[in-house]
């Protein structure tokens, strides 16, 4: 247990108004228009709450093309409680990073032993900008409660190790499965255990509480025995999340080598993004990567590891904290091409404890081998420590800012990427919703300049014309966008909606009629019933 003498509370006191300053101003914020719409704001069943209907809901549904039902269940506690304020569900998220923060401080204390290393660990994972997204954006409710899982588990599976019982190992297993059920990034859970009984808690060695059952004398063979139950969940968890994947349409097929190309430069990107977090965007475009740097960075991926297990006897932490950081980034790091961006920053959200591990320890002794001097050696820690921390609480702040809304969010994506044809898309509709369409139909052109097959964006252009009577514009756009992808059942109805503006009756039913085949009883039947009642007229 944790001895909480009056430094330590001290200590953890303003860990806790650090975080709260930096995330504190998005109680003010509102939802925006990426994800959270599908989430929160405009999916009906969260809307109603918790209910045996909608907890039935959250276990069934691939909705998102995810698999989740602790974190649709979160969502649903959040509107039972606080409706549709989007700064409590805001609130909601800040606290949990909070708990995150607090529980890896207790771990790595618990473990190791070391306040000030614990302490730091923990203000650099709560204080890291490139950890602002996971925490300012409502729709990564599930990496909070993933992170929030695996910690305890960890805790939990600490506490087993140094007392092993059956009771002992089934709570850190079901907090796996609790993690499982927020996000399947739980599948590299097991593996950092196996990195955890090398270090901090040296069980290779062996020990009696290695041996307790008898199974076998040797304590690494005991050790993977000993993770068979998490990482059998693990193989179902993977399909799970392939085949919700696979169903809601989000694999994208490229070649293996461009996908791997692909994976090695998000690997440098994200180690880049961690020692100095600039030009952070909600969205990063997937572009065709660049074999030779591709090749440049596996090779120096290659040689961090090859130092790391080098060195591994005299600094073991170092060699788990990068196989860490890299091992657990395995899932999301485009193997497997979900989606249409290239990499995100809430993809580092426990990967990046790691990168900290390896740093803080590695670079503690780097500088006693370097520094033998005792008091010179603390002025320098707690130089180079502060000096960090403020840089970092300073752009995470300026960071957290831009999530207040959807057209801050998106014209900082805009500025800071290349070609984000998603981010000119949302910055749209946001400026749309707004009244200021001429501006929304700039980046509505800017779309299609960037992405000429992109549907979406001429049925947007068509929408401009249609609410400006510009209604044989508006049908060409529409033609276009139908053209192009004719599984968009909204572009059927606004087709229908200029067809009957221009006194073509019949075509518009024609198109209504095919709404009605595509999505029967959900999308645009308001527009059918307009239509019908002109009839009647």
């Amino acid at each position: 247990m944790i001895k909480l003498e009056f430094r330590k509370i001290l200590l953890i006191v303003a860990l806790i108004i650090s975080v709260f300053s930096v995330y504190g101003p998005a109680f003010h914020f509102n939802f925006v228009n990426y994800d959270d719409p599908a989430y929160v704001s405009n999916n009906e069943t969260v809307k109603e709450g918790i209910s045996l209907k909608n907890v039935i809901w959250a276990f069934t549904t691939f909705s998102n093309s995810n698999w989740h039902p602790l974190t649709w269940l979160s969502h649903m506690l959040d509107v039972t409680l606080f409706g549709l304020n989007a700064g409590y569900h805001h609130l909601i998220n800040v606290v949990i990073h909070t708990c995150n923060t607090l529980l890896l401080f207790c771990l790595f204390y618990l473990v190791t032993h070391h306040t000030y290393k614990s302490l730091i660990l923990a203000a650099f994972f709560g204080l890291h900008p490139i950890h602002v997204e996971s925490v300012a954006w409502i729709s990564e409710r599930k990496d909070l409660l993933c992170a929030f899982f695996w910690l305890s588990a960890m805790v939990a599976y600490y506490r087993y190790t140094q007392k092993p019982s059956p009771e002992r190992y089934l709570i850190s297993f079901i907090l796996f499965i609790f993690g499982a059920l927020s996000k399947p990034m739980m599948v590299t859970f097991p593996f950092v255990l196996l990195l955890f009984d090398y270090w901090p808690l040296n069980r290779y060695l062996g020990s009696d509480r290695i041996s307790h059952y008898h199974f076998t004398k040797s304590p690494w063979v005991w050790l993977i025995i000993e993770k068979i139950p998490m990482m059998l969940v693990t193989i179902i968890i993977s399909y799970v999340a392939l085949l919700s994947q696979s169903k809601g349409g989000s694999i994208a097929e490229l070649p293996i080598m461009v996908r791997f190309a692909n994976a090695v430069i998000s690997y440098l990107i994200y180690l880049k993004k961690m020692i100095w977090p600039g030009e952070l965007a909600v969205i990063y475009p997937f572009q065709t990567p660049s074999l030779w740097l591709a090749a440049a960075g596996f090779i120096a991926i290659v040689c961090i590891l090859i130092i790391s297990f080098t060195v591994r006897n005299k600094y073991p932490y170092v060699l788990v904290g990068f196989l860490w950081f890299f091992g657990t980034l395995v899932p999301v790091i485009g193997f497997i091409q979900v989606g249409s961006q290239a990499l995100a920053d809430r993809y580092t959200y426990i990967p990046s404890i790691g990168f900290f591990v390896a740093v803080i320890w590695g670079g503690a002794s780097l500088i006693k081998q370097l520094i033998p001097d005792k008091f010179l050696k603390k002025v320098i820690i707690t130089i180079v420590t502060m000096t960090a921390l403020t840089l970092m609480m300073l752009l995470s702040y300026s960071q957290v800012r831009y999530w207040e809304n959807s057209v801050t969010l998106m014209t900082n994506a805009v500025r800071v990427t290349e070609n984000n044809y998603i981010a000119h898309e949302n910055l749209g509709l946001a400026l749309s919703e707004l009244g200021l369409h001429d501006k929304a139909l700039f980046h509505f052109n800017q779309v299609i300049t960037i992405n000429p097959d992109y549907a979406p964006a001429y049925m947007n252009i068509g929408s401009y014309y249609l609410l400006h009577k510009q209604y044989n514009k508006a049908v060409s756009f529409y033609q276009k966008t139908i053209s192009l992808d004719p599984s968009l059942v909204r572009s059927y109805a606004l087709m229908g909606k200029a067809l009957s503006a221009l006194g073509k009756q019949e075509k518009a039913a024609m198109y209504f009629e095919k709404v009605r085949q595509l999505s029967p009883g959900e999308e645009s039947l308001q527009a059918l019933r307009k239509f019908e009642q002109s009839e009647k007229d």
